[in-house]
């Protein structure tokens, strides 16, 4: 899993002498809104659990929430303003540090001076005009958001603890 991979990454990063605070970790998308909130939010719980389990100090990693190339259609580029701006809102609603929208026009061979313009307005739309960055977790309280987090910070955490038996993530890289 992806989740699992990440955590298994900054495991290694941890052992060879990082702090968290000193490590930026990426994560992609899901389709569905709501998993990616939940993904974002087990990231979080993932990083303090590995934190915890080899001795580091309990700070939270900068998390970067990358909009998906893998979600954009080249039929119809407009849709991919739609495609972006939801996986921004849920990066956002997540609680990623930073958020690198790709422009909608981006999967035609490089973006415009149009579409990256459009790739950062819900971000400005989001923070400004919504205020979602004032809450501190969003999805607090949301019984599908809630069980869907524990959920996936529960399998990361099992495929992470299978990539280290394997020998680690650069181990499993090299595979």
């Amino acid at each position: 899993s992806e989740l699992g991979a990440i955590a298994a990454t900054l495991a290694a990063y941890l052992r060879a002498g990082f702090e968290p605070r000193d490590i930026a970790l990426a994560l992609a998308p899901d389709a569905d809104v709501f998993q990616c909130i939940a993904k974002v939010r087990a990231l979080r719980i993932l990083s303090q659990k590995v934190a915890q389990a080899l001795g580091a100090v309990p700070e939270q990693p900068f998390v970067i929430g990358v909009t998906s190339h893998r979600h954009a259609t080249i039929r119809d580029l407009e849709n991919n303003i739609l495609r972006g701006t939801a996986e921004t809102f849920a990066f956002a609603t997540g609680g990623v540090d930073a958020i690198v929208a790709r422009a909608f026009d981006e999967v035609v061979g490089g973006s415009s001076e149009r579409g990256a313009r459009i790739a950062h307005r819900p971000q400005l739309v989001l923070r400004h005009e919504s205020h979602l960055g004032h809450a501190a977790d969003p999805g607090r309280g949301s019984y599908a958001i809630e069980s869907a987090t524990l959920a996936l910070a529960e399998a990361g955490w099992e495929a992470m603890r299978a990539i280290e038996r394997e020998g680690g993530i650069a181990e499993a890289l090299a595979d």
